[in-house]
């Protein structure tokens, strides 16, 4: 609230969590889980898509009741959504909904809320519309996508510029579409983490460029089928907040 009367900038930015940083915190839980009970993995890995739970959840005005969805887009990516009651979206911080998500073992299982299904309803909608409103773009500037894109760009501007015998062959027309491919398709999730870490640690513009060719070449950088189409949006799973 000080903060707020102060005017401080950007005090209700979401916190940036970066991307890499929630697929290493899944990973964890997943490695934690099936370290502590090996059995959850044939388990968890056998459940069909748009399974659901509900778990007791004392609400609070920032934690309100409601539904999580974890759902695969029709662009290829994985969201997490959060809707209270009413089907409003509670935040956007991936990493936030995700840690909400957190059970233990002996977490008792409610019974269906009467809303759960329209809920999920809502939920998907939500985040197919903000899809839609980035559709075309590269989502977020800070993210993998984005800076991967950008760095690639200025990259070839330059090789252009200062030394045009460079672009040219097939090294280069490798690189030119994997620039296309970024520019027009989502990144893999494991292609989104490596490029962070490597983003992180200053890569150059010469080995960026190696690293996208490779990736791409062995069908590792962008989620996108043989025709070039995306599949449908799916429901992977979804799990209900609510007190009863």
């Amino acid at each position: 609230m000080l903060n707020l009367y102060n005017e401080k900038a950007n005090i209700l930015d979401e916190e940036d969590e970066g991307e890499v940083d929630l697929t290493s915190e899944a990973l964890q839980i997943w490695q934690t889980a099936i370290d502590a009970n090996p059995k959850l993995k044939r388990i968890v890995e056998d459940l069909p898509d748009v399974v659901f739970s509900t778990r007791y959840h004392g609400p609070t005005v920032l934690e309100p009741e409601g539904v999580l969805l974890y759902l695969r887009t029709a662009e290829g990516t994985d969201a997490l959504a959060w809707v209270d009651k009413q089907g409003h979206s509670v935040t956007q911080s991936q990493m936030r909904i995700l840690r909400m998500a957190g059970c233990d073992l002996n977490t008792p299982a409610l019974n269906r809320h009467p809303e759960h299904h329209n809920l999920v309803q809502k939920a998907a909608q939500i985040i197919t519309d903000q899809t839609k409103k980035v559709a075309g773009t590269m989502g977020s500037r800070r993210g993998a996508r984005a800076r991967t894109y950008d760095q690639l760009i200025s990259y070839c501007q330059y090789v252009q510029e200062k030394t045009p015998i460079l672009a040219q062959g097939q090294d280069w027309e490798s690189l030119v579409k994997a620039i296309e491919m970024i520019h027009n398709y989502p990144l893999k999730q494991n292609a989104i983490a490596s490029l962070n870490r490597e983003l992180k640690a200053g890569i150059s513009d010469e080995d960026l460029a190696q690293k996208v060719t490779y990736l791409m070449e062995h069908d590792a950088l962008c989620v996108v089928t043989a025709d070039g189409e995306f599949e449908g949006a799916k429901v992977i799973c979804s799990l209900g907040l609510f007190q009863r």
